[in-house]
């Protein structure tokens, strides 16, 4: 039944965040979720509300979840969507992975999605025993506008011009500061939390830890402190004590700014994503909560 739970548990915060309509978002990378068997994911969670046992309705719990993600990538102006399933065994996360097969990916060619579709499966297997399904929507986000960006770089090549600029080149250097939002994949562990404030605090960055799952990071201080902290984050997967392989960050927004909003130390908020909402909204950052958190 715990796993179970899990299952069910892991489902509903990501339909929080990628069941609403991105049609609206401006974002270069978007994601809709909707869930394909909706009937099965109710009858489980009433089941488990209900406290039923898997002696109660057998079949039931021997029936796994499958998701439809819908990804809209925007590069160089140029729209291509990702149609991908994720199917979720019922003895997913404890001791199956979750299956994913790639339906339909605009611009790439049958043995570019079979290729993309192994890369996931392979990703997904060595996350089993613990929620995987906000790593791999990052793995395939991140994977996919890469991938989009060599086809179309190589588009322009052909044709004879330039490749597109990379956005840092913009960057108006002579701005100090910066704002990062941060996904995490899934923060509980108590120490973890602590290294990831004292980390920040040490490098006087400003901002908040949201953390169990999805953990959110935001931070805003100097350019060069915000970059080091990403880098020590980086370096802290595979060390001794360290996140370990499962643990992943994903830098979804990154903005210049005049001056800090944050008052604060950087602070653990705890679990619950509307503290962080409501924080965002009193510093009218509502936008960009909406679009590095319940767009992503």
């Amino acid at each position: 039944m715990e796993v179970l739970e899990r299952l069910v548990e892991e489902v509903s915060a990501v339909e929080m965040i990628y069941g609403m309509d991105f049609e609206s978002d401006n974002s270069t990378v978007t994601t809709q979720m909707t869930i394909v068997n909706l009937d099965v994911y109710k009858q489980l969670n009433e089941a488990i509300l209900d406290g039923s046992t898997m002696a109660d309705v057998p079949r039931l719990f021997e029936k796994s979840i499958t998701l439809e993600f819908i990804t809209k990538y925007c590069i160089a102006g140029k729209v291509a969507c990702a149609t991908i399933h994720v199917t979720l065994p019922c003895e997913y996360p404890e001791t199956a992975a979750a299956i994913v097969s790639i339906v339909n990916f605009d611009k790439l060619n049958r043995n570019q999605r079979d290729l993309f579709a192994k890369e996931l499966n392979n990703q997904s297997s060595s996350m089993i025993g613990s929620e995987s399904l906000m790593e791999l929507i990052h793995f395939w986000q991140d994977r996919g506008e890469d991938m989009l960006s060599s086809l179309e770089n190589r588009d322009r090549e052909e044709e004879g011009d330039e490749p597109e600029a990379g956005s840092s080149s913009s960057i108006d250097e002579s701005l100090k500061f910066k704002r990062l939002w941060i996904w995490v994949h899934h923060i509980t562990n108590k120490d973890r939390r602590r290294n990831i404030v004292e980390e920040a605090n040490d490098r006087n960055l400003h901002g908040y830890l949201k953390h169990g799952y999805p953990g959110i990071v935001v931070i805003e201080g100097s350019k060069v402190s915000c970059d080091d902290y990403v880098k020590w984050i980086k370096g802290n997967k595979s060390r001794e004590n360290g996140f370990g392989r499962n643990w992943s960050h994903h830098v979804k927004g990154e903005i210049d700014i005049d001056k800090c909003v944050f008052s604060n130390q950087f602070d653990d908020i705890g679990e619950d994503l509307s503290v962080l909402s409501e924080i965002c909204r009193h510093l009218a950052l509502e936008d960009e909560f909406r679009k590095f958190v319940m767009k992503h």
